[in-house]
């Protein structure tokens, strides 16, 4: 677990730079949540919305919506597949991605068609997993999007 100060990512975990999603794989399924970084610096979730599941999706396509306490943004695909489940309990209470974003507060689930052409696009591994978490702080840091 890369850890730095209050931020930890799991480096069990495949990170896509740009979105600050994760994912997840079990055998032709794959969880994805934002990182607690990219959850922090967007604050308190107020409301999550999704695509209908079923949909297939490009990396890249719109997935839903993101409504948080400093911002809004599209959930972005990180990885092109088919949306087989998205995480109803968020509607209830959007918050879970702020307070476990890596177990509760996932957001959706896919089946990927490109999986191995697309994994070289992620960060993955212990030292990559660190390496990529300390850049980051940094960044957020001096564009003040965290303290």
């Amino acid at each position: 677990m890369a850890t730095l100060g209050i931020y930890t990512l799991p480096d069990d975990l495949y990170y896509e730079r740009d979105t600050h999603l994760w994912m997840r794989r079990a055998e032709n399924q794959i969880t994805i949540g934002l990182d607690m970084l990219g959850q922090s610096s967007m604050g308190d979730m107020a409301y999550i919305g999704f695509e209908a599941d079923g949909k297939t999706v490009k990396r890249g396509d719109v997935l839903g919506s993101l409504e948080a306490a400093k911002m809004v943004a599209p959930i972005l695909a990180p990885l092109s597949g088919k949306i087989i489940l998205h995480n109803a309990a968020l509607k209830q209470n959007a918050r879970l991605v702020n307070a476990s974003p890596y177990e509760e507060g996932w957001l959706l689930k896919m089946e990927p068609t490109r999986w191995e052409d697309e994994v070289k696009n992620f960060v993955s591994g212990a030292a990559r997993v660190k390496e990529f978490l300390e850049e980051e702080i940094k960044r957020y840091k001096e564009q003040g999007w965290i303290d």
